[in-house]
């Protein structure tokens, strides 16, 4: 122990920062740090050579894992099946399948993933898909079919009917969209498609589709949605909300 080592042990409890990075105002506890980062983000020195092929690298750690890859040196073993890794975060997320850990989980679909990556790569699936959510309770389904099969399910309370073919409907929207196949009126056209739409918000929605923009943002993590309902069923999945109870079995 040292007086200096003391003062740098003090930072921590104190939050003292006082070196600060000229480039980005970064401010950082010790002077070593700062160094660090303004090589690393701000330089383009490269001090670690690698002196079987002359790669060079601006930190130690990625110079010693790159010669790893022409030694095949693999010191990190596995404690359960002895398999040998070159990285520790390889063995880390090895040891996820002997537990059967799955810490990511999609908001969308809830299927649960062990690796980051390809819980990141399922997303973007999800991203590329159309979406069909049910303005009862909005629900999303990934197919126009499974939507209307779900709709049935609301269909015990039929309260708008149709004066020009009978037919009962579970809210005044979806008969004012029946009623547009008997009318044909279709007023709002897609300016970028020519696809036609019986509503000013119906084309809006779809507009969003061309120019990739999702107004309906969530509050608690990154993502946003098209469609304000689409918006309210994933914030659901972060306050564990359930408003809507079966009322044969009462689970909601």
């Amino acid at each position: 122990s040292s007086k200096p080592g003391l003062k740098l042990h003090y930072r921590l409890h104190s939050n003292e920062k006082p070196y600060e990075c000229r480039a980005c105002s970064k401010r950082f506890s010790e002077k070593v740090h700062l160094n660090t980062h303004f090589r690393t983000s701000h330089s383009n020195d490269r001090p670690y050579e690698c002196g079987i092929c002359n790669k060079a690298f601006k930190r130690k750690w990625i110079l010693t894992n790159h010669i790893r890859a022409h030694t095949k040196e693999k010191p990190y073993q596995c404690d359960i099946c002895k398999c040998r890794y070159s990285v520790k975060k390889s063995l880390n997320q090895h040891l996820l399948k002997h537990t059967n850990e799955k810490p990511y989980e999609c908001d969308i679909c809830k299927r649960p993933f062990t690796w980051k990556r390809s819980f990141e790569q399922h997303m973007q699936r999800h991203s590329k898909s159309k979406y069909y959510d049910c303005e009862l309770c909005g629900k999303i389904f990934t197919s126009n079919y499974n939507l209307k099969r779900h709709q049935q399910a609301h269909a015990k309370n039929k309260s708008y009917k149709c004066e020009l073919c009978n037919n009962s409907f579970i809210s005044i929207s979806l008969l004012k969209s029946h009623c547009q196949t008997h009318t044909k009126e279709k007023r709002f056209e897609c300016e970028i498609c020519r696809k036609i739409f019986a509503y000013k918000c119906s084309l809006k929605e779809h507009y969003y589709t061309h120019t990739n923009v999702r107004p309906f943002k969530c509050d608690v993590c990154p993502y946003a949605f098209v469609k304000k309902s689409q918006m309210i069923r994933h914030y659901r999945t972060h306050t564990n909300e359930k408003p809507y109870v079966c009322n044969e079995c009462q689970k909601a």
